[in-house]
């Protein structure tokens, strides 16, 4: 695994989290919502009640249904800390974050998440997204008032239905899949796939480049692009 994150030209600030561990096989981005320093501390809370209940957990998870329950946990905790944290700082009022997490458990794929980032696939050559974003611009797709071009450019593109730390709490959506040695997964924050296409994402993902130089790949891309927004990244691949 590896992982890399960037504040992007634009913010003053870096309100994406992230974290992972190679021998646990777990891994969480987070991207942090309410602007100025609330998003920060939103983003941060999620990453670190991930990583705090998967270390003291995760181990003794066997079955996927399981490791779902691991995953959920995790996000409802970390949803109901954001909520305590914002109700004795008023400055913090109205915080939460994303959350698109994965582990790797007898050769699958177990991935959860809540709002707008994302875990995409890459196998032999072809990339598939695995998340559905929990956005307004998703609402549109579905009922197709509106194409992807027209959802790329959409001026409330970035506005989600569903995150971590709502009031009255956020179910987080699951996707279970098989994978095949050399695999890769990809988790990300919106300010790659708002700047990236899906085609340019997968021949980085499908290059000769190790996950470190991936990473570095993606971010540097996205840069090039202007990165209006923070960018974080975290690549995985199934081993034997």
């Amino acid at each position: 695994m590896c992982g890399k994150t960037d504040r992007g030209l634009v913010r003053d600030t870096n309100e994406d989290s992230f974290w992972y561990d190679e021998n646990l096989g777990a891994t969480i981005v987070a991207d942090g919502l309410g602007g100025a320093s609330a998003g920060e501390v939103a983003s941060s809370i999620t990453a670190d009640m991930f990583r705090d209940i998967v270390r003291a957990s995760l181990s003794q998870a066997v079955s996927v249904e399981e490791v779902k329950a691991v995953l959920s946990g995790s996000l409802s905790r970390a949803g109901q800390e954001i909520l305590k944290s914002a109700g004795e700082n008023p400055e913090l009022d109205g915080m939460g974050s994303t959350a698109v997490c994965v582990c790797f458990r007898n050769n699958r794929w177990v991935i959860a998440h809540i709002g707008d980032s994302r875990a995409y696939l890459a196998h032999k050559g072809n990339m598939v997204q695995l998340t559905k974003d929990h956005s307004f611009v998703q609402n549109l797709l579905d009922k197709g008032l509106i194409t992807p071009e027209q959802a790329h450019f959409h001026p409330y593109r970035n506005l989600i239905t569903r995150h971590v730390g709502m009031q009255g709490g956020a179910e987080a959506d699951f996707a279970v899949l098989e994978a095949a040695t050399g695999d890769i997964c990809l988790l990300c924050s919106d300010g790659l796939t708002g700047m990236l296409s899906d085609e340019e994402i997968s021949a980085i993902l499908s290059g000769d480049m190790s996950l470190g130089e991936k990473c570095e790949e993606l971010i540097k891309k996205t840069l090039e692009y202007g990165a209006p927004d923070n960018i974080t990244v975290v690549i995985a691949e199934a081993g034997e």
